[in-house]
This record gives structure tokens, C-alpha cells and sequence, in this order.
């Protein structure tokens, strides 16, 4: 894994929290992220300063002490059911007003927490019982190295681990940003594929349409279509569970507006996305070098004949769009602000959504068997 240069203040404990600076800034953060090995069994500074975020999205991955592959004595097991069953309550999404996403890691041993504006990872699990221990670590405040260590190690930890509970909005919200995210790239690809910089003057450069090598992947509206029914199974999904106690026709005006601007583009540059270069030379190569004379140099003729054609007919498909240009780069805007406004729409229906919650592998959390 990449390793991240940081620059912070370490930071030596003892009666008292290393990690109070991250519990300070709690009521200014966006977003929360604690991975620790475990929780207090008890009372809990954290879970209490955390309880009352309203709204707040909080992401807790914790290992559990006492659980184990395997049991060789009923004690071990009883023991092991008591610690699981108290983490469980603990983490129990509906006894927080924070928006708490929970994960088990049974392999995790580090520990970190953060906001969006600092981030603490030292030696000491944050629970109360940790209090009184020699305990040091580094206080890092620079938020681009928060958001390299939310990228590289934290998604990575999340990806290994075993979700508990969570909210529905944090379901669907996670699906429309990742959407956003899957629409931005196609977006890029759309962009490196038509556009090139031309030289237009002294040092000064213009984008335009590339007229020689301009070329879109043929999976590229598959994809935007794959996003937008994406989208509308989430949607449907919301209208099904809630029936009339959510308003769904802004989320629906939005999902159409969407489906008309990818059928509108896919309309347009649906020459150039079909358009297969090297198909179109062969063809034109094998025609030509089927009149040839049998001269050894007929191949080479050929092949370049099959090329020049080719290149005529990706310039005239180019030449149809030069009219279009605006209403693509418009379009390159506009549809990601659309897939934005049903985050935006989702933020407007998240309390009703938040009072669901979604509860998952118990039966593996659990492996006592009791």
C-alpha cells in the first residue's frame, strides 16, 4: 500500500485523550471515520460525543476482543456471545441521531479517527479504558493528507470489513455518489476522446473538436444508460418501501431529464461512437488490393488507400459535429449537475430515510451459535 508523507504533531497522553483535538471539532465535521480495535464495554466518551451528531454521517470499524475462529470450551463461547451481543447494542444504529455506518474487521488492529479537518492515528484504542495509559500518536491537521488517508486506508479497511447496520439514506446516498463518480470519469473519457488543444494565436491555445483523431469508446453510452437505470431502480426502490409518505415526483422529474439528455447525445455522436476505425481501413483495403495486379508493393498500396478513406470518413463524421460543439460541451456540464441535484433531492427526504435502518450479517458477526 502507498505510503503517505505526513506532517503533524505527535502527540503523548496519559490521563487523558490523545484524540480530543478529533472530539473538539466533532460538531464542525461533515464526515466521520473511527477505526479502532475496540469500544468501551461500558460508558464511552466517543459513542457519547458521536450519539448526538445529528444527521452527521459516522463510520465506525471495530474489531471485537474475546471473539475467535474457533471455541475449545463452552466458557470461551458464552464469553465470546456476551462481548459480541454488548458490541452490537452499542453499535446499534437506532440508539444514535448521527447517520452511524458500522463495520466488524476482525483482522483490524489500527487506529484511526478523523473529520474532514483533523485526524488523529496513534497507539491507543479509543475507549474510556485507555484513558489512563501512556499513549502516543500524531495529530495530522493538512486536509489533503486526510483525504489521501481516506482514499488509500480507510475505503480499503471498509472494503475487507463486514457491515453491521445503517440507514437506507446512507444506502441510496452511497449509490448516487457513486454514480457521480462513475459519470465524471465517462465524462473525462468523452472529453480526451473528442477534444484536443489547438494552437490559435501567439501562445494562446483553444479546445476544439479533434477532426483527425477524435474517438468515443463504444461502451461509453452503455455505461451512461447502466447509471441512469441505476438511479431509477434506487428511486423505485425508495417508492416502493415508503409508498406515499415520500414525495417522489422531483426525484422522477430529474431521472427523465436525465434520460432525455443521454438519449439526446447518444443520438447525436452515435455515427462516431459506431464508427470503428480499423474495420472501416480493412475494408476498404481488401476491396482495393482485390483489383490489384499482384504486385508485391499492391499490399502496401492497399492498406494505405484502406487508411486514407478511413481517415476521410472519421473527418466527415467529425465535420457533421462542428456545428454541435456547444451543445456538447454544455452537455459535459450539465448531466453530472443533474445526477447532483438527486443527491441534493435525497438530502430533502434523508430524516424519513434515516429512520430506517438496514441490519446485515448478524449470523456472521455472531459465530457462537448462540
Amino acid at each position: 500500500m502507498e505510503l503517505i508523507s505526513v506532517e503533524g504533531t505527535l502527540n503523548f497522553s496519559n490521563n487523558e485523550f490523545g484524540f480530543q483535538e478529533v472530539i473538539d471539532d466533532l460538531p464542525n465535521a461533515k464526515n466521520v471515520y473511527i477505526v479502532t480495535y475496540n469500544v468501551s464495554k461500558n460508558e464511552d466518551t466517543l459513542l457519547n460525543a458521536i450519539r448526538n451528531l445529528n444527521g452527521i454521517p459516522v463510520t465506525i470499524i471495530t474489531n471485537i476482543p474475546g471473539r475467535f475462529m474457533r471455541y475449545t470450551s463452552p466458557t470461551a463461547r458464552t464469553n465470546a456471545f456476551r462481548n459480541i451481543s454488548n458490541y452490537l447494542d452499542r453499535l446499534d444504529t437506532e440508539n444514535y441521531n448521527c447517520d452511524l455506518k458500522s463495520y466488524f474487521n476482525f483482522r483490524n488492529h489500527s487506529k484511526i479517527i478523523m473529520t474532514d479537518n483533523v485526524c488523529y492515528i496513534g497507539s491507543g484504542n479509543f475507549s474510556d479504558e485507555s484513558f489512563n495509559n501512556y499513549e502516543s500518536g500524531i495529530i495530522i491537521r493538512n486536509v489533503e493528507t486526510i483525504n489521501k488517508i481516506k482514499t488509500q486506508f480507510i475505503e480499503t479497511i471498509i472494503k475487507e470489513s463486514i457491515l453491521f447496520s445503517t440507514s437506507y439514506y446512507s444506502i441510496f446516498k452511497e449509490i448516487a455518489l457513486d454514480v457521480i463518480k462513475r459519470c465524471q470519469q465517462e465524462l473525462e473519457k468523452l472529453e480526451q476522446g473528442l477534444f484536443t488543444s489547438m494552437e490559435v494565436g501567439y501562445c494562446k491555445d483553444e479546445i476544439v473538436l479533434d477532426r483527425y483523431t477524435a474517438f468515443l469508446p463504444d461502451d461509453i453510452f452503455d455505461n451512461f444508460y447502466s447509471m441512469y437505470e441505476e438511479c431509477n431502480g434506487m428511486c423505485y426502490e425508495i417508492q416502493e418501501m415508503f409508498n406515499d409518505e415520500i414525495n417522489m415526483e422531483k426525484l422522477a422529474k430529474i431521472l427523465r431529464l436525465i434520460e432525455t439528455q443521454v438519449e439526446k447525445m447518444h443520438s447525436i455522436l452515435e455515427d462516431l461512437a459506431n464508427f470503428d476505425f480499423q474495420n472501416y481501413q480493412m475494408r476498404n483495403a481488401q476491396e482495393s488490393y482485390y483489383y490489384s495486379t499482384g504486385d508485391p508493393d499492391d499490399l502496401q498500396i492497399a492498406i494505405e488507400f484502406g487508411q486514407t478513406k478511413a481517415q476521410e470518413r472519421l473527418e466527415q463524421i467529425i465535420e457533421e459535429y462542428y456545428d454541435q460543439k456547444g451543445f456538447i460541451e454544455r452537455w459535459v456540464l450539465r448531466v453530472p449537475k443533474l445526477f447532483e441535484l438527486l443527491i441534493d433531492e435525497l438530502e430533502t427526504l434523508s430524516d424519513d430515510m434515516r429512520c430506517e435502518i438496514v441490519y446485515q450479517n448478524q449470523d456472521v458477526i455472531n459465530n457462537t451459535g448462540l
